[in-house]
């Protein structure tokens, strides 16, 4: 009577030939699973810069136009500075998302790269600041600026001791595509406004020391 079954050959064959297809599924399910972590964290990305962009329109838009006196004398200024890597300004809007009433703030890219936002209370003189993205080097900030001696406005990258609130804010990076312009809300209508000028006594500019 002859006994059927499979020889050792044939037995390492078939364990060659599971082993070669687990080693196979074994790497189309990492491979897959770096494509989900790769997604999530371009999601994530994309998430934070979303909303990074939201809190820079929301506090330039809502841009208080206090004013302060230069060394004591009678000229006023707004209090509005901005250079290519930094912006300084006051604002309503917390980065913080609490109530915090009127707030200085600061955004300055480090030496790292990162664009920082850094925020005083008005009254309290509490100092907060976070990084709010990372790998910005080589972004700048601009603002267009409509000064009286000038016909028309101007896009500056330097602004200090200004009369005039800027028209619009410009901020540019090559992670955003394209310049980012961002109008400032309050200047059209405060500007012009008795009560601009009754701000001066309330704003103390030392506090961005």
């Amino acid at each position: 009577m002859n006994k059927s079954g499979f020889t050792l050959m044939e037995t390492l064959i078939a364990i060659t030939i599971f082993a070669i297809i687990a080693v196979i599924m074994a790497a189309t399910v990492k491979l897959c699973l770096r494509s989900v972590d790769k997604g999530d964290a371009k999601a994530q990305s994309t998430e934070r810069l979303r909303a990074a962009v939201n809190l820079l329109q929301s506090q330039i838009q809502s841009a208080v136009p206090m004013m302060y006196s230069d060394n004591g004398s009678t000229k006023k200024y707004y209090y509005f500075k901005g250079s290519d890597d930094s912006l300084v300004f006051v604002s309503n809007v917390s980065a913080w998302g609490r109530d915090r009433g009127i707030v200085a703030v600061k955004y300055e890219i480090d030496g790292s790269g990162s664009l920082m936002v850094t925020e005083w209370d008005m009254f309290k003189n509490n100092k907060r600041s976070a990084v709010l993205l990372a790998n910005m080097k080589g972004a700048s900030f601009k603002s267009t600026v409509h000064r009286t001696e000038n016909v028309e406005a101007q896009t500056e990258a330097d602004v200090d001791k200004t009369d005039t609130m800027p028209e619009y804010v410009e901020i540019d990076s090559p992670i955003f595509g394209k310049a980012i312009h961002i109008p400032i809300a309050a200047r059209d209508i405060l500007q012009t406004s008795a009560t601009a000028a009754s701000k001066a006594a309330m704003f103390d500019p030392a506090i961005f020391q």
